[in-house]
């Protein structure tokens, strides 16, 4: 059985592309566990095989055996590494960089894998939306606990989401981030509280100058539990606030990773005239608040 990809990840998976540097969503948590593909969920890398390349692109200097296969890549010089049980592209491996004992380094595309944890911690997910996800997802890129953060759209009526058309109100969805946390480090609770911190929830359909359904407040829950923490930390947010919140609170149907222009905004485009109005003085006040 095969998982659903969206257009960006058959891209790289099933065409061979590659995403940017600096774009993984997978930030430097060392949780215990295991990288799998995207596509077939086969496991391909674990933790301990992860270093710090510098290079842009998750690397490995180690792989679950039996698990890649090795070809030459189109261009006739690198070594191209695909999944052995479903073919997906992963990226290219490379020999000689003496960058760590093993002197290997996979460079691997974070969009063709998933983590899967093995240890007794656990991850949790949650969907946000509060304005425009370049400044969300700087938010809580900073915050301890987090595995990964990752901009995208959520919450819409098209069976696809792009950005032209989102912004436009087309689609009718909403500019997301879906984190994944570490329950050990950080609550359900606690992310909660920031995303109130971290936007107005009291505006409708919009945050500052940026205005429109795709910037509405939202949570998306995906049980009943988190249905229930949800409402409680809606409930709370009001007590402390005059106007009413308006913060939308709805089912999580489908999650669509946005385009990689938009991925790691802040972190490859700090100096970038949005990122220097709005997002510094949000992460300056949110520092100053803790």
């Amino acid at each position: 059985m095969q998982n659903h990809l969206d257009p960006y990840e058959r891209y790289v998976i099933e065409q061979g592309g590659t995403e940017p540097p600096e774009t993984s969503r997978f930030t430097d948590h060392t949780m215990a566990g295991h990288f799998v593909c995207r596509r077939c969920a086969a496991p391909l890398y674990d933790m301990a095989h992860r270093f710090k390349s510098g290079c842009g692109w998750l690397s490995f200097d180690n792989e679950v055996p039996h698990a890649i296969r090795r070809l030459l890549d189109a261009d006739g010089h690198r070594t191209e590494i695909r999944c052995q049980a479903c073919d997906a592209h992963l990226g290219h491996v490379f020999t000689g960089e003496q960058a760590t004992a093993n002197n290997i380094r996979h460079c691997v595309n974070s969009v063709a894998l998933d983590f899967q944890t093995t240890s007794s911690q656990q991850l949790s997910s949650l969907v946000v939306g509060g304005g425009c996800f370049w400044c969300l997802e700087a938010i809580f890129l900073t915050q301890p606990g987090m595995f990964s953060v990752q901009s995208g759209y959520a919450g819409g009526l098209a069976e696809d989401a792009f950005y032209p058309d989102v912004v436009k109100g087309v689609t009718d969805h909403a500019e997301v981030v879906r984190i994944e946390f570490d329950v050990a480090q950080v609550s359900l609770e606690a992310v909660l509280t920031l995303f109130f911190k971290a936007h107005d929830p009291t505006t409708l359909n919009r945050q500052g100058n940026d205005i429109g359904r795709s910037y509405r407040s939202v949570l998306f829950w995906e049980d009943a539990a988190q249905e229930a923490a949800i409402q409680a930390a809606v409930a709370t947010a009001q007590s402390r606030l005059q106007a009413p919140v308006v913060t939308e609170v709805a089912p999580l149907q489908v999650f669509f990773a946005a385009e990689f222009e938009h991925r790691r905004y802040y972190h490859r485009h700090p100096w970038q005239a949005y990122c220097q109005a709005v997002i510094v003085p949000k992460l300056r006040m949110l520092a100053e608040k803790d």
